[in-house]
């Protein structure tokens, strides 16, 4: 019997864990931007992370076209 209250427990902390997760996912840090688009709120180390993300990907993506990643 012992063991079914801490199979519970652990059900219901591992339910609470993605509930969490799922709203931060869902919701996030957004503001209505003023052409009716949402738009994400990111601190400038975030931003210059994806930005350079961003970049790497294009550039990747310019290197497949152009056949120099050969």
């Amino acid at each position: 019997m012992k063991s079914n209250k801490f199979a519970l427990a652990a059900i219901l902390l591992w339910v609470a864990t993605v509930a969490v997760f799922a709203w931060f996912f869902v919701r996030g840090s957004t503001v209505a931007g003023s052409d009716n688009r949402t738009a994400v709120v990111l601190g400038a180390s975030e931003r210059d992370l994806v930005l350079s993300e961003m970049q790497t990907g294009c550039a990747i993506i310019a290197c497949g076209r152009h056949g120099c990643c050969r």
